[in-house]
């Protein structure tokens, strides 16, 4: 074990304590647990946790004007969506960063890959549809995501716009908002305990 200062705290009962609180971490914790490939310096863990533990971390109101103001499946499926393509948004040969326009401003990186998706929803693009996600043309896609600069990876995002299409027809009616079927108002609950 890597030690990096001393502590009053024992962060591995911590962490053990917030693992226990959310089940999809305790899930997360299984798997690194019984890896074979994927290890986890639990030292070096403590030391990170250490550092910001001394500093405010706040939490996004996520309530930029790229996401959706609603508290409902709407914006559930749009972080799912936007969060499978959330990856490579500077171009590896020039340095540029993907940027687009959404109402009239401009915005880079993660936020334009989500300006992007916001403007398509907004002009009704079927964008949770899993129709029209299995069966996106390559030209489709190049438009949804239509900016100032390309987006890197293109292809890729390609694949798995398709890849959630087969998916969701399959498996859940085909459509993104089925893949989070929760009792009604728990998806408000869940963005209140998060804001």
């Amino acid at each position: 074990m890597q030690a990096c200062g001393k502590s009053f705290i024992n962060f591995e009962y911590l962490l053990i304590v917030v693992i226990s609180l959310n089940p999809v971490l305790e899930a997360a914790e299984y798997v690194a647990d019984h890896s074979k490939r994927v290890t986890i310096n639990r030292g070096v863990l403590a030391c990170v946790a250490r550092k910001y533990a001394k500093e405010e971390l706040t939490i996004p109101d996520w309530k930029a004007p790229v996401f959706p103001d609603s508290k409902d499946e709407t914006t559930t499926a749009f972080f799912l969506l936007g969060n499978a393509i959330n990856f490579a948004f500077t171009d590896f040969t020039s340095g540029e960063k993907y940027a687009t326009t959404y109402n009239g401003k401009e915005f880079k990186g993660a936020f334009g890959m989500f300006a992007a998706l916001k403007r398509n929803l907004d002009s009704g693009v079927p964008i949770f549809d899993g129709k029209y996600l299995e069966n996106i043309s390559r030209e489709e896609i190049e438009r949804l995501f239509e900016g100032r600069t390309k987006i890197p990876m293109i292809q890729e995002r390609h694949e798995i716009f398709r890849e959630i299409g087969g998916t969701l027809n399959a498996k859940y009616g085909s459509h993104l908002t089925n893949v989070l079927k929760v009792p009604d108002g728990a998806t408000e609950k869940i963005f209140d305990a998060e804001t």
